[in-house]
C-alpha cells in the first residue's frame, strides 16, 4: 500500500498488440512485467524473430532475393551477435531459424491473389479510454490487399508453439 501512485497518472500507458491481448489474461502479471519490470528475461527469441523479421521485410521489398541458402548467407553474418544463455542453445536456435525461414519463404512464394502493400510498417495510435490515455504501438509485418478490397494484416511467428485454431482465434493481433 503506498500513498503515491505507482506510475505517473497522466503518462499514457503504453502498450504492444501482444500485451494488450494479454491484459485480458491477467492484469497483475501485465503490470507487474511492463510497468514494475520486475521480471527480465534471459532468452535469445526476440534477437532470433527480429533477425528472421528482418530477413522477412529484405525479401518482401526486393532487397534480398527469396532463396534459402542467401537468407542463411545473411543469417550467418549476424548470428554470433546473439546472446544465449547456454553455448549449446545457439546450433539448437540457428536450426530453428533455419526453419521458420524455410515456412517464411514457402508461405511468400504462394499465390494468395493479394498485393503487398507494406512490410514491417510502424504504427502509434493514442486513445482515451474511460479516463485513461493510452498509446499503442508496434509494426504490422506485412499488409496486404486482395482483388475484392479486402485487407489483410499479416502477423509472422517466430516460436517453436504453433497456435491451435482456437488460440489464434482468442488471441487475434
Amino acid at each position: 500500500d503506498s500513498q503515491q501512485p505507482v506510475r505517473t497518472p497522466t503518462k499514457p500507458v503504453l502498450l504492444s498488440a501482444s500485451q494488450a491481448a494479454g491484459l485480458n489474461e491477467c492484469t497483475l502479471r501485465w503490470f507487474v512485467d511492463h510497468e514494475a519490470a520486475a521480471h527480465e528475461k534471459k532468452t535469445a527469441a526476440p534477437g532470433f524473430g527480429n533477425v528472421v523479421h528482418g530477413l522477412a521485410d529484405e525479401v518482401a521489398k526486393g532487397q534480398t532475393p527469396a532463396d534459402l541458402g542467401v537468407l542463411m548467407e545473411r543469417l550467418d553474418r549476424v548470428w554470433d551477435r546473439l546472446s544465449f544463455e547456454a553455448n549449446w542453445q545457439s546450433p539448437q536456435q540457428k536450426e530453428e531459424a533455419r526453419h521458420a525461414l524455410e515456412r517464411f519463404l514457402a508461405w511468400h512464394v504462394m499465390e494468395r491473389g493479394r498485393r503487398l502493400h507494406a512490410s514491417e510498417e510502424e504504427f502509434d495510435v493514442r486513445l482515451s479510454v474511460e479516463g485513461f490515455d493510452l498509446r499503442i504501438r508496434g509494426s504490422f509485418d506485412r499488409v496486404e490487399t486482395d482483388d475484392a478490397g479486402l485487407t489483410y494484416v499479416v502477423d509472422f511467428k517466430t516460436g517453436k508453439q504453433v497456435p491451435t485454431k482456437a488460440e489464434a482465434q482468442e488471441h487475434a493481433q
